[in-house]
């Protein structure tokens, strides 16, 4: 039998839950789909295309207040895909509740078991067509920064 003391303060996370995991690494594409206004930082490469002979796409670096992101631009399409982006503002609230400041434990709870650990980082792996990551950094056990990845060539 399980007492209410150990789920509060002992309680291992349950196994990652996909779902979960899946919505907030969604939200970190529609952070980037939404994001508006000038960036203080943006920088262009242009570099060819791996699979397509002679077309050259970019990569795109911005920065904005709290927000930092690379994308990918299929120039031909111009379609832009993320690779990467960190949020480190508590103005943003990610699905079900979780922000800036919150405990690792809160975070454990409410996504299950992370895929990698580590003293001040948990990550999420999960995705498809591509490997997408969330990645949640602690100082003093409270979130600093979430760090969205897409594994694209």
């Amino acid at each position: 039998m399980t007492t209410i003391a150990s789920i509060a303060y002992g309680a291992q996370p349950k196994e990652m839950d996909l779902a979960k995991a899946t919505k907030v690494v969604a939200y970190g594409e529609r952070l980037f789909r939404g994001l508006k206004g000038k960036p203080s930082k943006h920088v262009v490469e242009m570099v060819e295309n791996l699979h397509v002979e002679g077309q050259i796409d970019e990569w795109h670096t911005l920065e904005y207040p709290y927000i930092k992101l690379k994308y990918y631009r299929v120039v031909p399409e111009k379609r832009n895909i993320l690779r990467t982006l960190e949020l480190t503002s508590s103005k943003y609230v990610l699905p079900f509740g979780i922000k800036i400041g919150a405990t690792r434990e809160s975070i454990a709870l409410i996504l299950g078991k992370p895929s990698t650990s580590g003293p001040d980082i948990i990550e999420y792996e999960c995705g498809d067509p591509y490997s997408q990551t969330v990645s949640f950094a602690f100082t003093n056990d409270r979130l600093v920064a979430v760090q969205w990845d897409n594994d694209i060539e």
